[in-house]
């Protein structure tokens, strides 16, 4: 089977072929090679990874050079990439937890591990003091309520709005007309509609785009049309016992 080749170098104080033990080597060499198994497999692909040591040099630092079966060696380099670039959360799960672990290495060892001289490969280092975005972010249209504080700015306008749960949040808005439109709702509690993008780790929000003004506006604060709701029902809650209540229209459903 074809192959090619890329080096996976180790340096760090009094690191060499003759100092670096061999369980060192062979967890960080058998962790690349689970994050390339695990993302070649991403796709639905089955590739034997073929994942060899060919050579180490000598020198200042542990250079290994590895060959790889060529059908997945496009994996080897999206991991190197997403090395390259901060960013490991288009891998796979289990691949990123394997480069993470190469970082818990580098960190246990102050050492900078680095992968390089690939065709079409990026030169991508790991060391002690590397940061990850691990999460991915996930992006759609959505909805917002609150109460609109700000709105303002050139050359691109924004709004800050006070949320229902009293978070802030500064948005982008589409365009200026748009933003002058909400100039007009200045201190309103307001909807608004545009794109969002959270964070798959929790759901929080990261930003959101306005691009439209929503159905929902209340003129009151927000806490005075709560309590209009409160009054409009009057005492009816009072008397009433909350797990009774649920369970005897859990009994009617059923």
């Amino acid at each position: 089977m074809d192959s090619k080749t890329f080096a996976i170098s180790i340096g760090g104080k009094g690191v060499s072929p003759s100092t670096l033990r061999l369980r060192d080597l062979y967890e960080i060499l058998h962790a690349f090679e689970a994050a390339i198994s695990f993302t070649a497999a991403q796709g639905g692909g089955q590739y034997e990874t073929d994942f060899h040591l060919v050579g180490i040099k000598e020198g200042n630092s542990a250079d290994c050079t590895i060959a790889i079966a060529n059908p997945a060696y496009g994996a080897a380099v999206r991991c190197a990439a997403a090395v390259a670039n901060r960013n490991l959360s288009e891998l796979p799960e289990r691949a990123r937890d394997s480069l993470l672990s190469i970082r818990s290495k580098a960190r246990a060892r102050n050492w900078h591990i680095r992968f390089s001289d690939g065709e079409g490969m990026p030169t991508a280092e790991i060391a002690a003091d590397t940061d990850f975005i691990t999460d991915s972010v996930l992006s759609g249209p959505s909805s917002i309520a609150g109460q609109l504080l700000r709105v303002g700015g050139a050359p691109k306008p924004t709004a800050n709005l006070l949320l229902l749960d009293g978070r802030r949040l500064t948005a982008a808005i589409a365009n200026k007309e748009l933003a002058a439109r909400l100039g007009e709702k200045l201190y309103h509690v307001i909807s608004v509609d545009g794109e969002a993008r959270w964070t798959s780790a929790d759901w929080s929000l990261i930003d959101f785009k306005i691009t439209g003004i929503g159905e929902f506006e209340a003129t009151e604060r927000i806490t005075h049309v709560m309590d209009d709701l409160a009054s409009i029902a009057g005492d009816f809650w009072d008397e009433i016992d909350p797990d009774e209540y649920i369970a005897s229209i859990r009994a009617e459903s059923d």
